[in-house]
């Protein structure tokens, strides 16, 4: 739409290779408008020499959350604060809502932060349509991927069955560090939100929306990425 002109998963990927670049200390240029790069949050990196991109923006936008950086518990909490912001600013009924999309922020980024093992940040960014009515929140890292994290208590072969052992509720790598109802649980409130879900690692892409399910094959990509899809004409409780 006018109001962002962003698709969350093609900016949280992209910042999670910026991120990626600075660790193995690449310098890139990023030629766009001035306007998009304040969207997407890459105003002040174009030689990535500059402050943190989660701080190119000086004013909040109203119809997103641009770059993050999820390195630590406290940028999970600034991101997710954010997210629960942009909710506020654009829809009425956040009550009904907004437990549910903070629980799935949360329970996601702290993935990124337990299991991914990557030695760069992960990142989220989050829209919201004022057409559509749809959020988007995507959380990506250059981690180690799903299929390596499972492998450590159980034996899936290939990306496909690991990411379908993800989303089974009481799946995780390590009970010590998670109860595996993250994705889970997700999944679970985007479907009955009647939203999407999409999920990619390696070389395998889930998408689910309602009755609609497609494994697709893709060139293998290094470390996870979500995409949260909420339909806010629709809102609902965790208790439900």
């Amino acid at each position: 739409s006018p109001q962002t002109s962003l698709k969350a998963s093609g900016v949280a990927l992209f910042g999670s290779w910026i991120f990626q670049c600075r660790l193995l200390g690449k310098r890139i240029r990023i030629e766009c408008t001035e306007e998009f790069k304040r969207k997407a949050g890459i105003l002040q990196i174009d030689a990535l020499t500059g402050p943190d991109i989660s701080a190119s923006s000086d004013k909040p936008l109203p119809y997103c959350v641009p770059i993050q950086s999820i390195a630590d518990d406290d940028d999970m909490f600034r991101t997710v604060s954010q997210i629960c912001e942009l909710v506020l600013k654009n829809i009425e009924d956040t009550k009904s809502l907004l437990p549910a999309v903070e629980w799935c922020a949360n329970e996601v980024i702290d993935n990124v932060l337990r299991h991914a093992e990557s030695q760069s940040p992960g990142c989220v960014c989050a829209t919201f349509d004022a057409k559509s009515k749809r959020l988007d929140i995507a959380i990506c890292d250059s981690g180690r991927g799903i299929l390596e994290s499972i492998r450590e208590s159980h034996n899936p072969f290939n990306n496909a069955e690991a990411i379908n052992l993800a989303i089974t509720k009481g799946v995780t790598r390590d009970l010590k560090v998670g109860q595996g109802f993250g994705l889970a649980g997700s999944l679970e409130i985007v479907e009955k939100n009647k939203g999407s879900f999409q999920l990619t690692s390696g070389d395998i892409r889930l998408e689910r929306n309602g009755e609609f399910e497609r494994h697709s094959q893709l060139p293998n990509v290094a470390g996870t990425l979500v995409l949260l899809s909420f339909d806010t004409n629709n809102p609902l409780t965790l208790d439900e």
